[in-house]
């Protein structure tokens, strides 16, 4: 009998408070979407040399991809100017 109780309030409590995750999730769900000028892009990498494992896909923003790029076009230019990452010092 009171396992009856405890079921129908718990039911109760729950159709209560639907209502409001719903409307909350609504409200939040446009600020989720991305902007239709940064769409995503998958690219496929390549497996290691001598893995029998494939290559994998990984998807981001092109806004990522061209961030990565200029850091990695960053580094090489900073490698550069110091004359290499295993350059003696003094020479």
């Amino acid at each position: 009998m009171r396992s009856g109780i405890i079921v129908v309030a718990v039911c109760a409590i729950a159709g209560w408070a639907m209502p409001a995750f719903a409307q909350a999730a609504a409200e939040s769900a446009p600020a989720a979407e991305a902007p239709a000028d940064d769409p995503i892009v998958c690219k496929q990498l390549k497996a290691d040399t001598g893995s029998r494992i494939g290559g994998r896909r990984i998807c981001e923003k092109q806004s990522v991809w061209e961030q990565q790029a200029r850091d990695a076009r960053r580094e090489i230019d900073n490698s550069q100017q110091r004359g290499g990452m295993f350059s003696r010092p003094g020479s």
